[in-house]
């Protein structure tokens, strides 16, 4: 947890000491906004004032912003002097501010109305100077979609990655009468995973138009770390965090949690360590991430943004320090909230560090007799969070090195009891299938190697079988309050309040994508084998018999979670929550429509057409339509949404284009 107890000061953990405020009386300022002038109220002078935050009114001044002056009952020499003494202050203030970066010398606890209010008071970086999100990654938080264009990309993506599936889309999308020049064909991907040298693909799925990143929209600021909002902002955005995400992976201690927060609020900023400050500000930052079902629009992206670099500031001198398992739980939580973001370096960084950390501490050690049974849930439960985490790459944490077991009945966020089983329940069913999703990567995927050649087609269907009868054998022992949604079923919940469909969302779109990835190598299998020549017409004929039942149930696993996609947007427009993880919704929809378009390639081989009549192109279509509706609905301002968004439209147009205007849907257009 963030704080099972007191920690004593160490290098990688220092406690915070600015310098103590003495109360004072309150001082006249020499000039009153226009709304307190107008109103004859009290003004404190400050940018906005108090009164006119808490009225929530415009808060303007005559002449030009200054430090508020103290009126004095003395002679108008003393208040020369003061605005003298104010003058050199901000003479000084600006010469510090045009030289180079410095750590603040005695950091104060600050409020504002919100991070971006604050941030405007605070200087502006120079164009060199860069924050953590400042990085051109090329590729989103939880690799779906490539977004840097015009290069090759400089980072490795395994096979299961959303990136890797991209190209091998691409790869196999040329026609079946090599006589046809049409545009997919006419575009030369290379087929290594994670790997492209052609330009002309990178110029295909170019960078949407109109689109900038968050920090060149914003312009680049220097944080305050110590900065605070509100105090009823910030116990809203712990409320809905301890409700929502900590229900989802329950491993902050909410109780120890909240008595660190009340000694912050009493004795100020110097009572907590740097690290405990750093994970309220993520908790903000995720909290602030996941108010609605949707992406979030600039405003509320750029506050969590400003939370989440103020956490960076605080830690940034001791992540190659001593670590300890409030370090290792800020890296995990950093890392949920970098998957809404175009940050997959950092992520994956930020992993790597976190991982290390567990190791170091040895939370893969389970019976320690000399810790509480609190202190040894805490370490076991972030043990097992690691597993959840998925990048495309190979896994950092081999599965023989996790040795499962089901939760105890341990509540971590004040909730009812009968939401903790919920939580519970969830969790270990969250981390049994995150074992499943292993062993697939490594009988399927090479562990995201690359190192050996693709499975035979005979052992790849076989493996293929086994993992699904994993699958649903899992899905049997889940309890009722979280069984898997089908597509007819009716989602139902009231907006930021605790429950369970909030959970059985989540758990099913995990579901049915490590069902996709699953049966994704029989896509391959259908794509590159060369029965479409009808060379090999004894084993196409075999292929087409066993694969055409795993073919049918990818269908029906794509259109669930498109329909489940398509349920969380719709209560969306109703002041409802279903998921909050947004990314997720774009994630799982953008796989999806992949896998979609991939069926649609198949049915064009004239060996397979015939067969795979279960469903029709018009069907398959359909699907895609849905996915985009889903991505133009998601999207409120994301750099991710409207790169998955504008992808899937180009890929659309290009398959009706090929198909020589054979399909209905060609005159569709999209916003």
């Amino acid at each position: 947890m963030a704080d099972q107890r007191p920690q004593s000061s160490t290098p990688g953990d220092s406690d915070i000491r600015p310098t103590k405020t003495q109360g004072r009386k309150r001082k006249r300022v020499s000039v009153a906004c226009r709304s307190c002038r107008v109103r004859k109220s009290r003004c404190d002078g400050a940018r906005p004032c108090s009164t006119c935050e808490v009225m929530d009114t415009e808060c303007r001044y005559e002449q030009p912003y200054s430090q508020p002056v103290a009126i004095t009952n003395g002679s108008s020499e003393r208040q020369e002097e003061s605005l003298l003494e104010q003058r050199l202050q901000a003479i000084e203030k600006r010469l510090r501010l045009s030289g180079p970066d410095k750590e603040f010398d005695s950091p104060e606890m600050h409020t504002a109305t919100s991070p971006t209010i604050q941030e405007n008071h605070e200087s502006r970086r120079s164009p060199g100077m860069k924050g953590p999100l400042d990085q051109d990654d090329g590729v989103d938080g939880m690799g779906a979609v490539a977004l840097k264009d015009g290069a090759d990309e400089e980072e490795y993506f395994g096979a299961s990655s959303n990136v890797a599936f991209l190209r091998f889309i691409h790869a196999v999308s040329h026609p079946v009468n090599p006589a046809d020049n049409l545009p997919l064909s006419s575009i030369d991907v290379s087929t290594e995973v994670g790997q492209s040298n052609d330009n002309r693909f990178d110029a295909f799925l170019r960078r949407p138009s109109g689109i900038s990143s968050l920090t060149e929209s914003q312009g680049r600021v220097r944080v305050d770390p110590f900065a605070l909002p509100p105090q009823v902002e910030a116990d809203a955005l712990l409320h809905l965090f301890f409700t929502t995400v900590n229900l989802m992976i329950p491993c902050i201690y909410e109780s120890s949690f909240r008595d660190t927060y009340r000694k912050l609020q009493i004795d100020g900023i110097r009572s907590v360590r740097r690290s405990w400050l750093g994970t309220l500000n993520v908790v903000f930052a995720l909290a602030t991430n996941v108010m609605t079902a949707t992406s979030p629009n600039i405003e509320r992206a750029t506050r969590a943004s400003i939370y989440f670099e103020r956490a960076m500031e605080l830690v940034k001198s001791d992540i190659l320090g001593r670590l300890s398992l409030e370090m290792v739980q800020l890296f995990l939580l950093m890392e949920g909230y970098l998957e809404g973001t175009t940050s997959s370096s950092l992520a994956w960084t930020l992993h790597g560090l976190a991982v290390k950390g567990a190791y170091q501490l040895g939370l893969h050690i389970m019976d320690s007799k000399s810790m509480s049974q609190t202190d040894r849930e805490v370490r076991r439960r972030s043990w097992y969070w690691f597993l959840s985490v998925t990048y495309g790459r190979p896994p950092l944490i081999p599965l023989t090195h996790v040795r499962f077991e089901a939760s105890p009945y341990i509540t971590f966020s004040n909730v009812p009891s009968g939401v903790t089983v919920s939580s519970l329940a969830y969790f270990d069913a969250m981390m049994s299938i995150a074992h499943i999703m292993g062993d697939a990567l490594e009988r399927l995927y090479d562990q995201n190697l690359g190192l050996r050649p693709r499975l035979p087609m005979s052992e790849s269907l076989n493996q293929i079988s086994k993992l699904r009868w994993e699958l649903a054998q899992w899905q049997d022992n889940l309890p009722s309050c979280l069984q898997i949604i089908a597509s007819q079923d009716t989602l139902d919940d009231v907006p930021l309040t605790v429950g369970t469909t909030r959970l059985r969302v989540l758990l099913s779109l995990r579901f049915l994508g490590a069902r996709i990835l699953i049966l994704r190598p029989v896509l391959s299998q259908f794509l590159d084998f060369p029965g479409m020549t009808f060379s090999n017409e004894h084993q196409s004929e075999w292929l087409r018999n066993s694969s055409a039942v795993l073919l049918a149930d990818l269908v029906r696993t794509c259109g669930d979670i498109l329909q489940i996609s398509k349920s969380i947007l719709a209560g969306s427009r109703n002041d409802q929550n279903l998921l909050g993880a947004w990314w997720f919704s774009c994630y799982y929809t953008f796989n999806s429509s992949l896998a979609v378009l991939g069926i649609l390639l198949i049915k064009r081989i004239p060996a397979y057409s015939g067969q795979l009549s279960t469903f029709s192109v018009t069907e398959l279509r359909s699907l895609l339509e849905t996915a985009m509706e889903v991505l133009r609905g998601l999207n409120k301002g994301s750099e991710t949404v409207m790169r998955c968004r504008d992808t899937l439209m180009r890929l659309i147009t290009a398959f009706d284009f090929d198909g020589n205007n054979a399909y209905p849907f060609l005159g569709t257009t999209y916003d």
